[in-house]
């Protein structure tokens, strides 16, 4: 099967909280819609490059606007039902359900885990690098409709990676090089060390033992 050029581009990467941003700020300012979303109604929302690119890339995903930017009917549509919760809900259910299904035809969303669905966006498009946001965004996207039925797993990220674990393995088993050796390793985060722990250098001491004990006067001569 040909996948069409909005699947080829893979599924949309912004961050929820921008898409919801865009939203306001053309509820806000810009309705009645423009014919076209060019670039003086972007540089009036003051949107990063590559927000701008992602949020771009989202509205054409989503049948929002056509490849121009142009908006379309729905698009319309769904400010319009702005002041009603459930019909804007149901407005963006479609409207997902439409974009993502021919991703997902074969995932079953309410048993399938984060995994799943990220290897189904990758094989539509998504770049090792946004796959994970893409997911992200599609999440919050779908709990924010009507009718998705998420499994649980679907909002847990992986942890983090071995390199992570050898790295702070690799600390300790410096710290306690250092101690073997003879130094005094300080462990910044814990700062509150014993008195016994806090050694001074020899020479130091031996200045500090040369102080005058409190009271007494300098003598003259040494």
């Amino acid at each position: 099967m040909v996948l069409s050029d909005r699947l080829r581009k893979g599924p949309p990467y912004v961050s929820f909280r921008s898409w919801e941003n865009l939203l306001d700020r053309l509820r806000l300012g810009m309705l009645p819609l423009p014919q076209r979303l060019d670039s003086s109604i972007w540089s009036r929302m003051s949107f990063s490059g590559s927000t701008e690119s992602a949020l771009k890339g989202a509205l054409v995903f989503l049948g929002l606007t056509d490849e121009n930017y142009r908006p379309t009917r729905v698009f319309n549509e769904l400010f319009t039902a702005f002041g009603d919760d459930a019909a804007r809900r149901s407005i963006l259910h479609r409207l997902v359900d439409e974009a993502y299904r021919p991703l997902l035809s074969n995932v079953d969303l309410a048993r399938a885990t984060r995994g799943e669905v990220r290897e189904a966006f990758v094989r539509a498009g998504s770049g090792k690098q946004t796959a994970d946001k893409a997911v992200s965004f599609f999440v919050a996207l779908a709990s924010d409709t009507e009718g998705f039925d998420l499994h649980p797993r679907v909002n847990v990220r992986k942890r983090a990676g071995r390199a992570g674990k050898r790295t702070a393995q690799t600390k300790i088993e410096r710290k306690n090089e250092d101690n073997k050796n003879g130094f005094q390793v300080v462990d910044s985060e814990n700062k509150d060390l014993s008195r016994d722990e806090k050694k001074i250098h020899p020479l130091l001491q031996s200045l500090v033992d040369e102080l005058p004990a409190l009271g007494e006067e300098w003598p003259l001569h040494r």
